[in-house]
């Protein structure tokens, strides 16, 4: 990102180098970086280059050290971009304890989410001075700009064949056994979950029926199933009823929905 009137976006090229550094010396760090940073995360384009051809040499399962980094780079003719081995060789001699990788992804992350910020309120500022939008417009593009920032977090990119497996061994155990019903989280509902296995993350559901048909009481049991039996936490937002109103409908399945009148209205 260029600079905004005088002044440097908010970047720190020292945490940078840190993690790549770290990661050159303990591979078993990249997945758990990965969860962290992307490539963009990377102010420096250096670093971007860097941080993808590590990505790629591990998911082909192949070592990350100065010796393949220089194959993928060459590969790709990006040696002389980065500023040479030497400058590769560099991000090693930096780093005193791999332990603090993470603590320097953060970090990067959070100088990445600034710049973000910085982006997308630049691009509001000028559309307010050439006013081609309404102020309603702006206001609503304003705040989904904000949000996509607020929302921003690397995904895991990189999960390693063996941990995968792994979990779902444990997973088809537990079905076979009979300690899980359902991979996901059990609505309470033995006929919903063998259509839709339980709730998942990621999961969006939903419900729809005409008026006064139980849509709220079936959402509201499956919600107490999933935090009075299976110690889920629950969170139940209501924009169509005001607190007394919710309180009202609530008390109507006070004995089945004690918990989750709480949680609604605490």
């Amino acid at each position: 990102m260029a600079e905004v009137q005088g002044r440097v976006p908010p970047h720190d090229r020292e945490a940078e180098r840190l993690v790549l550094g770290g990661l050159i010396i303990d591979n078993s760090l990249i997945p758990v970086v990965g969860e962290i940073l992307t490539e963009r995360s990377f102010d420096f384009a250096a670093h971007r280059h860097i941080f993808s051809a590590m990505l790629e040499l591990y998911e082909r399962d192949l070592p990350v050290d100065l010796v393949t980094l220089r194959e993928e780079l060459s590969r790709r003719q990006m040696v002389e971009k980065v500023g040479g081995m030497a400058y590769v060789s560099g991000l090693v001699a930096d780093v005193s304890y791999v332990t603090n990788v993470r603590h320097y992804a953060n970090i990067v992350h959070d100088k990445f989410l600034l710049r973000s910020l910085l982006s997308a309120s630049s691009r509001i500022v000028d559309k307010c001075y050439e006013g081609a939008d309404d102020a309603t417009q702006l206001i609503e593009e304003a705040e989904r700009a904000l949000s996509d920032v607020a929302q921003t977090r690397a995904r895991a990119s990189i999960v390693p064949v063996a941990e995968q497996v792994k979990d779902n061994l444990e997973t088809i155990e537990k079905l076979a056994t009979g300690e899980k019903k359902v991979p996901g989280v059990p609505t309470g509902f033995r006929d919903l979950d063998r259509l839709i296995l339980g709730l998942h993350r990621g999961d969006q559901i939903i419900v729809g029926a005409r008026p006064s048909v139980g849509k709220t009481s079936l959402c509201l049991n499956v919600a107490y199933n999933a935090a009075k039996k299976e110690e889920v936490p629950v969170l139940i937002f209501s924009i169509e009823m005001s607190k007394a109103v919710s309180y009202t409908h609530l008390r109507a399945h006070e004995t089945s929905l004690h918990l989750v009148c709480r949680l609604l209205l605490e």
